[in-house]
């Protein structure tokens, strides 16, 4: 998922994202990453013992006035997955201010 955004004064973005049940091969772990502008600024490592895995996370940063691309990733640690957008929703929300 790749969200531009373009801010006019240097300011604090707060980024989060969320969708629901990754399934994957058990026994395997399930990554989420942010990149903002090709940097990776968080990577999540998730694990449970059923295939089904909810998937969550957040970022705060200060960046600085100008166009900028964030960018959330996810993959499996081994084997095959997928998040099915049409049953269960992604949700990337990215909110900016002072």
């Amino acid at each position: 998922m790749i969200w531009q955004l373009e801010t006019f004064l240097a300011q604090k973005v707060f980024i989060s994202f969320s969708a629901g049940n990754f399934t994957r091969s058990d026994s395997t772990y399930l990554y989420l990453n942010i990149t903002i502008d090709g940097v990776e600024k968080i990577e999540s490592k998730g694990y449970s013992g059923s295939t089904y895995h909810p998937g969550y996370i957040q970022w705060v940063e200060d960046l600085p006035a100008g166009s900028h691309t964030i960018k959330v990733q996810w993959k499996v640690s081994g084997g095959t997955g997928s998040q099915p957008g049409t049953t269960y929703k992604r949700v990337l929300t990215v909110i900016t201010g002072q």
